[in-house]
């Protein structure tokens, strides 16, 4: 994103439209940027050590929900649900290749999958399926 001039007075317009706390946030990341530091450092989004950042964070959260919502939607018990979401994703690429040239998934569990692999790398194990759909809180 370039983060010149312009970008940053746009981006002070649109905050006075927020609350007044993240308007703060973002005058005050702003005016420490001005001042020479780095903008992740200003706003308070560089991790410290050993954590991740936040838009991986993010990215992690929204592919984990795609792929609960498709492991949902396998029959089974819980771990033969996750054995039958990693048969699928070992299938994916060819599906996902087709999606990416603008031929939607004829299924909900491969269209979700997709979208789960938009986010990010797709685990392939059953067993790591089975600890991010049954094993953790929904």
């Amino acid at each position: 994103m370039n983060a010149g001039p312009e970008r940053l007075l746009m981006l002070l317009d649109e905050a006075s439209r927020l609350s007044p706390s993240l308007q703060k946030w973002i005058e005050g990341g702003i005016a420490a940027w001005l001042k020479g530091e780095s903008l992740d450092d200003a706003l308070g989004l560089k991790p410290g050590q050993g954590q991740r950042k936040p838009a991986n964070l993010i990215r992690t959260d929204q592919r984990n929900a795609a792929l609960r919502a498709a492991w949902e939607l396998c029959p089974g018990s819980p771990w033969q649900r996750s054995r039958a979401l990693a048969e699928l994703i070992g299938r994916l690429p060819t599906i996902q290749r087709r999606h990416k040239a603008g031929h939607p998934p004829t299924s909900e569990v491969n269209r979700l999958l997709c979208q789960a692999a938009d986010h990010g790398p797709l685990p392939e194990k059953p067993n790591q399926i089975h600890a991010i759909c049954a094993d953790s809180p929904r």
